[in-house]
C-alpha cells in the first residue's frame, strides 16, 4: 500500500492521463473530479491516498485485535481446561473450556486466511479494487458452536462463521437478534470492540437534520441547520462501526426443530442519518410556480445508527436526524462486548470465558451504538408540503413512485439505487427549521456517477410522468385497494406497505407535474417537458396556502395527545381522518373540501350519527380572504356560513395566527358561564363537561386553536355553549 501511494505521488499524473484517454466523451467535470480524487494529498477524507492509507490501517488493526485475543485465550485455556477435567466441574466449567477452544481455532483460522489471502481479493474487500458482488461492508458473525457427543457423553465444540452486508446486518445481527442458518437459531449476543474499547468512537448528532461528526468536543450549534439543541448533552453518543458480532450456541437448545412454528424477529430503532453539505451540490433547480425541485450532491455521507431494541410503549427519550426516539443503546462488557442483561450486577454469564471482567465485583459496561455508514452520490428531491404535513401516506407513497418511475424509464429494477426520507435544512430558514425530502442514492460506494445524469430535469419529469401513468391506469384503483402488487407495493423497501396509497401517490403527482383539473392521464406526454426550470434551491414557503396542511397537522398532533386512535384512508382531495377515544369513545371523522348548502369548507368535522352537529371549519389566511379588492372575501364568507348556522352547523374558523402564535388569554371567557357549566348534572345540555375536563390545565383545550386545533370534545361541546352563553 504505501508503494501505490509512492507511485501515485511520483507519477500519478502520467497514469491518470492515460486511463483517460480510453474516454473521450467523459462529462469535463467527471474528469475534473477524478483528477482531484487520484492525486490530491490534501483531503484527508475523500481521495484515493486516504482510501488506501484507511484500508491499510483496517488490515493492520484487524490482525493486531485478533493477536490480542489469541494471546487472552492461551493464557486463560489452562485454567479452564483444570476447572473442566476436575472432579467437581460443573456444565458451565466443561462448556466453557469448550468455547475458549473453539474461540482459538477460530481465532487462528482467521489470521491465517488473512495472512495467506489473496491480495485481489483483500482490496476487493476493502473497496480498493471493484467488486460489484461487494458492494457493501461487511459484517462477520462468529458462532461457538457446543454439544455433547450422544456416544462418548463429550463435551464438543465447533466454530462457524457467517458474513452479511452490513445493510442486513444491522438489523439481523444486532445484539439480541436471531439469526437462522445452518439447522441453528443463533442468538447474537455480543460485538466486538476493537483492541481495548478502540472501536468506541464518541459521535455528536443534530437533533433535527442528519449532520453527525465524530468529537469529544461540544458544538454550540449544527454546521447544516444551525440548531442549538446539539449542544445537549443528550445528543453525545458513543458509536460502533459494525465489523463482527458473536454468538455462543448450544446445539440441544438452539436447534431448529417443527416445536415452534414462529421465528423470533426483534425489532430495533434504526435511524437514517443524511448529511447533506451544501458545499457537495454541483447543481440545483426548481420548477416555477411548483414547490418542487432538486440537487444533485457529488458526496454525501449516510449513516444507518440502530439505537437498540424497540419499544413500542416506551416514552421518547431522545431525537437524533428529526426523529423522536426511545433509545435505550446496547449495554456490553467493556472487556468483551458481550451484551449485559442486569445493570448493576456482574455474573460471570455476561462475559467471554477469557474476559478479564469476569471475575470482578462490579461491572464495567459500554452504552453503544451500531452503525453503518456510506459515502456516495446522491439526489435531494425537495416536494410540495402537500406531501409532507398531514399526510402519513404522502412521503412513502411518492418514494415508492419514484422507484416505479425508475424501472419504466431504465426498462428494469433499480435495484443499484435507494431511496430515503430524511430532514434536510430549509434554505435561508431558521435555526433548525427543516423538512423531509426524499433521498435517492447510488448504493455502490463512491457512487456510479449514474444520478449525475438522472438528476436533470427533462429525466425527471420523464420518470414522474410515467410513474402517474402506471399509478393513474392501475387496474387496483377499481379493487378498493390501497395499492398493488402491480403499481406500489414491490418498492415499499422499508417505508411499510399499509402506508403506501395509488390515490394519494397520484394526487401528489398531479400537483409535480402541474396539471390542470380538467386534464387526464392523456395529456401527460413524458418526452416533452412543460415546466420551468429555474436555478436554485426551494426557498422556504411564504404564503399562507399551506395552512390547511398545517391544520391537517396540528390537529392529528392535539388530538394524539389526549390518547385518541387516528386512522385515516387516503382520498381524492386529502386524507379522511377518524378519531376514537376522546369524548366517551365516541368517533369523529375530519373530511376535507366538503360540499355542504352552497359553500365548500376547508373541513368538516362530524361526529357519529345523532351525536350532535357537524362542524365546519375554515383555514382563513388573511392575504387571501381580508386583501385588497378581489382577495376581500368577508362579506362573501359571512353570507355562507350564516347559511351553514342556519342548517344546525357549526361554524368554526381558523387563522394563521391560531396555528403559528403562542396561547392566546381567554379574556372573552366569563368566569360565571364557566361556574354554571361546571354545576351542570349530568344529562342536560352540557353534561360531559365535568371537573375533570374543567380544570385550569383543562382550559387549554378551550384555546380555539393552540398549535392547530382543540381536540373534537372541546370544539363540539365546548365552544359551541361558551358562545351562547356569551
Amino acid at each position: 500500500m504505501g508503494e501505490v501511494i509512492s507511485q501515485g505521488s511520483a507519477r500519478g499524473e502520467s497514469h491518470l492521463d492515460r486511463f483517460l484517454a480510453g474516454f473521450a466523451t467523459l462529462d469535463p467535470a467527471v474528469v475534473e473530479d477524478l483528477r482531484r480524487w487520484a492525486l490530491t494529498t490534501d483531503d484527508l477524507d475523500d481521495s484515493l491516498p486516504a482510501l488506501v492509507h484507511r484500508a491499510s490501517q483496517d488490515w493492520n488493526q484487524v490482525i493486531e485485535t485478533l493477536q490480542r485475543r489469541q494471546r487472552e485465550v492461551e493464557e486463560v485455556l489452562p485454567g479452564l481446561r483444570a476447572a473442566a477435567e476436575s472432579p467437581a466441574a460443573t456444565e458451565d466449567d466443561r462448556r466453557d473450556f469448550r468455547t475458549a477452544e473453539a474461540t482459538l481455532k477460530l481465532t487462528r483460522g482467521e489470521l491465517s486466511t488473512l495472512r495467506t489471502q489473496h491480495w485481489v481479493a483483500s482490496l476487493e474487500e476493502r473497496g480498493i479494487l471493484p467488486n460489484y458482488t461487494l458492494l457493501d461492508d461487511i459484517v462477520t458473525l462468529e458462532a461457538r458452536v457446543t454439544w455433547v457427543d450422544p456416544d462418548s457423553g463429550r463435551f464438543e465444540s465447533d466454530s462457524r462463521t457467517v458474513r452479511r452486508d452490513s445493510a442486513q446486518a444491522l438489523r439481523e445481527l444486532a445484539p439480541g437478534a436471531t439469526f437462522y442458518t445452518r439447522s441453528l437459531a443463533m442468538k447474537i449476543d455480543g460485538v466486538d470492540l476493537g483492541q481495548d474499547g478502540a472501536d468506541i468512537h464518541p459521535w455528536v448528532f443534530c437533533s433535527e437534520c442528519g449532520f453527525g461528526e465524530q468529537t469529544e468536543t461540544a458544538l454550540a450549534q449544527c454546521p447544516r441547520c444551525g440548531s442549538g439543541a446539539i449542544a445537549d448533552t443528550s445528543q453525545h453518543l458513543n458509536v460502533v462501526r459494525m465489523s463482527h458480532v458473536h454468538s455462543e450456541v448450544r446445539r440441544d437448545r438452539d436447534l431448529i426443530t417443527d416445536g415452534k412454528d414462529e421465528r423470533d424477529n426483534k425489532a430495533f430503532t434504526i435511524i437514517t442519518a443524511a448529511d447533506l453539505d451544501p458545499m457537495t451540490i454541483d447543481r440545483q433547480w426548481k420548477v416555477a410556480g411548483v414547490d418542487f425541485g432538486v440537487a444533485h450532491h457529488r458526496k454525501a455521507d449516510l449513516r444507518w445508527l440502530n439505537l437498540g431494541p424497540a419499544s413500542h410503549g416506551a416514552i421518547n427519550s431522545g431525537r437524533v436526524a428529526g426523529r423522536d426516539v426511545s433509545a435505550p443503546l446496547f449495554r456490553v462488557c467493556a472487556g468483551c462486548g458481550k451484551l449485559d442483561n442486569t445493570a448493576g450486577h456482574n455474573t460471570r454469564n455476561e462475559h467471554r470465558p477469557w474476559c478479564r471482567h469476569r471475575g470482578s465485583n462490579s461491572e464495567d459496561t459500554r452504552s453503544i451504538a451500531l452503525s453503518r455508514h456510506l459515502r456516495t452520490q446522491a439526489v435531494v428531491v425537495t416536494l410540495p408540503q402537500s406531501a409532507e404535513l398531514g399526510d402519513d401516506f404522502g412521503l412513502p407513497s411518492l418514494a415508492a413512485a419514484l422507484l416505479l418511475g425508475l424501472r419504466e424509464e431504465i426498462g428494469g429494477e433499480p435495484d443499484h439505487l435507494q431511496v430515503e426520507i430524511v430532514p434536510a435544512p430549509v434554505p435561508e430558514g431558521g435555526p433548525g427549521d427543516v423538512r423531509d425530502v426524499l433521498l435517492i442514492h447510488d448504493m455502490v460506494p463512491g457512487g456510479t456517477g449514474y444520478l449525475a445524469d438522472l438528476a436533470q430535469p427533462e429525466r425527471v419529469w420523464r420518470l414522474l410522468a410515467l410513474a402517474y401513468q402506471t399509478i393513474a391506469q392501475c387496474p387496483c384503483r377499481d379493487e378498493g385497494r390501497l395499492a398493488c402488487y402491480r403499481c406500489l407495493l414491490p418498492y415499499s423497501r422499508g417505508f411499510g406497505a399499509d402506508r403506501l396509497s395509488r390515490v394519494s401517490a397520484e394526487r401528489h403527482l398531479r400537483e409535480i407535474l402541474a396539471l390542470a383539473e380538467d386534464q387526464s392521464v392523456q395529456d401527460v406526454d413524458p418526452e416533452l417537458m412543460p415546466w420551468p426550470i429555474e436555478d436554485g434551491p426551494v426557498q422556504q414557503e411564504a404564503s399562507e396556502s399551506p395552512l390547511e396542511l398545517q391544520f391537517r397537522q396540528a390537529f392529528k398532533d392535539a388530538v394524539a395527545r389526549v390518547g385518541a386512535i387516528i386512522t385515516e384512508q387516503p382520498g381524492p382531495t386529502g386524507n379522511t381522518i377518524k378519531v376514537r377515544g376522546v369524548d366517551h369513545n365516541r368517533a369523529w371523522t375530519l373530511r376535507p373540501q366538503v360540499l355542504m348548502h352552497g359553500s365548500k369548507p376547508d373541513f368538516v368535522l362530524e361526529p357519529e350519527v345523532g351525536n350532535g352537529p357537524s362542524i365546519a371549519i375554515f383555514v382563513d389566511g388573511h392575504a387571501f380572504h381580508a386583501g385588497v379588492g378581489a382577495k376581500n372575501r368577508i362579506a362573501d364568507d359571512s353570507v355562507k356560513r350564516a347559511a351553514l348556522r342556519d342548517q344546525g352547523v357549526e361554524v368554526f374558523a381558523v387563522t394563521h395566527a391560531d396555528l403559528s402564535g403562542p396561547p392566546r388569554d381567554l379574556t372573552w371567557l366569563r368566569q360565571d358561564a364557566v361556574a354554571t357549566l361546571m354545576g351542570l348534572p349530568a344529562g342536560v345540555p352540557g353534561s360531559g363537561l365535568t371537573q375533570r375536563w374543567w380544570t385550569p390545565h383543562a382550559l387549554g383545550r378551550l384555546r380555539c386553536c393552540w398549535a392547530g386545533c382543540c381536540d373534537p370534545r372541546s370544539a363540539a361541546l365546548g365552544v359551541s355553549w361558551l358562545n351562547r352563553w356569551g
